[in-house]
């Protein structure tokens, strides 16, 4: 966390974050904190969260930054219909690839409606199939 910048303080809550970007409370609560969902044969499977909350001593507390994250989520599923399990994959190639830790709010996210794409290096490179050019 850059603990000098306002911009990753813990400045809001999940449902006021559902609220401004008009997004579902539970999904949001999803994306945030991650969750368990038990199978119809007993399996547990665990899906972590999207977003990574920017003051991890505050799960509940979002910053800004986690704001234009979950902005670019509800767009990026409501508006382009991304599958999730495409965004997550293309999010944690990011983090890893370009390092960045909020890659839906410090990179300049693009698609063509179903991959996600960045410029890197004057290269668009396809997130989403991790850094095909």
């Amino acid at each position: 966390m850059k603990t000098d910048d306002i911009r990753y303080a813990p400045l809001y809550r999940i449902p006021e974050v559902a609220a401004y970007t008009r997004g579902n409370l539970s999904t949001l609560r999803t994306w945030v904190l991650g969750r368990a969902l038990t199978g119809v044969r007993g399996k547990t499977r665990y899906y972590p969260p999207v977003i990574n909350v920017a003051h991890r001593e505050r799960p509940d507390g979002l910053s800004f930054i986690n704001l234009i994250e979950a902005h670019v989520l509800v767009a990026l599923r409501r508006t382009h219909r991304i599958p999730l399990p495409k965004i997550r994959g293309a999010v944690l190639w990011l983090r890893k690839e370009l390092d960045s830790e909020h890659p839906l709010a410090e990179l300049q996210i693009e698609t063509d409606g179903f991959n996600l794409f960045v410029r890197h290096l004057n290269q668009i490179i396809s997130a989403s199939e991790k850094g095909q050019v």
